[in-house]
């Protein structure tokens, strides 16, 4: 049911859809399994960086698929002096054809998690936009990037929402990525190696946050709870506060910002007012505090 809508989205309305993957290998989670002293039982991950055979049903129709190898390298920026660390990301391993892909060296760090050999890699596809060029009955667009650690606010290493910014560029108003390396529209379907295949035996149900809840966003629904900003219409609430101004990434976030500001606005008189009341009342108090200490006999 969720593929046929999404489908219908894309392919119909015009959806725009960018997808963050993570690492997801069933032999490197079976080797993270450790003994819980505390519990007396063994641990096994449900699932890796990323549900990748769940993503992969996700994207079947669209001919994208991502792999089960783990990737970490570099990415450089073209137009600026920076880089961007892929820290432990799959690759794509099917891609349509009129799409685009990035590939960049890399070294593959699955041979080291499970024999300790790590190898370098060269021409890995990490990246993906598609269609590169409109195309009869397909109006929207889906952008692909295979790691999501640099991304993160935890992460100790370069930021990379520059990329991000140029994903979101393409995904809602097919402006090419300028910054990301890309190859030329492919003229075949990409493909190599096999799918990964699901871990047997996972919980992944009993943590999933998908499964058996309705679609929400949460942190959405936790800023306007706290910062009150009511004044924000519904529409405007879209993550791209991480634009560098650029786009309309960067036009949606200038917009969220101008509404914060009449926000802001309205609110600001309310609470001089409020301040103005409490200082008044101080001053009230010790002022009458020292009249009956005069007044009090010797």
């Amino acid at each position: 049911m969720a593929t046929a809508k999404l489908k219908k989205d894309v392919t119909e309305t015009g959806l725009g859809v960018v997808v963050i993957a993570d690492w997801f290998n069933v032999d490197v989670i079976k080797k993270l399994r450790f003994f819980d002293e505390n519990s007396g039982k063994w641990w096994t991950p449900a699932t890796g960086g990323a549900n990748v055979p769940a993503l992969n049903d996700l994207l079947a129709d669209y001919g994208i698929a991502l792999g089960s190898r783990i990737f970490q390298g570099e990415i450089n920026n073209v137009f600026r002096n920076t880089t961007a660390f892929y820290d432990s990301g799959t690759s794509i391993i099917r891609f349509p054809q009129n799409g685009m892909l990035g590939s960049f060296w890399m070294m593959d760090k699955t041979e080291e998690m499970l024999v300790g050999a790590p190898k370098r890699a060269p021409n890995v596809p990490i990246v993906g936009i598609y269609p590169a060029d409109p195309q009869p009955n397909f109006a929207g667009r889906l952008a692909i990037f295979g790691d999501s650690s640099c991304m993160d606010d935890a992460t100790v290493r370069q930021e990379c929402h520059w990329i991000l910014d140029g994903l979101l560029d393409f995904a809602t108003s097919a402006i090419l990525p300028q910054s990301i390396p890309l190859s030329a529209t492919l003229t075949a379907p990409y493909s190599e190696d096999s799918l990964p295949e699901r871990l047997p035996g996972s919980d992944i149900l009993k943590f999933s946050h998908v499964i058996g809840h309705s679609p929400q966003c949460e942190s959405r629904q936790f800023l306007r709870q706290t910062q009150n900003l009511t004044a924000i219409p519904e529409e405007a609430w879209y993550p791209a506060f991480y634009s560098d101004g650029h786009g309309p990434a960067g036009q949606l976030r200038e917009g969220i910002s101008s509404r914060v500001g009449q926000a802001q606005e309205k609110v600001f008189p309310w609470t001089l007012l409020v301040l103005l009341s409490a200082g008044i009342a101080i001053a009230l108090y010790r002022w009458k505090s020292a009249s009956n200490v005069r007044r009090e006999p010797v």
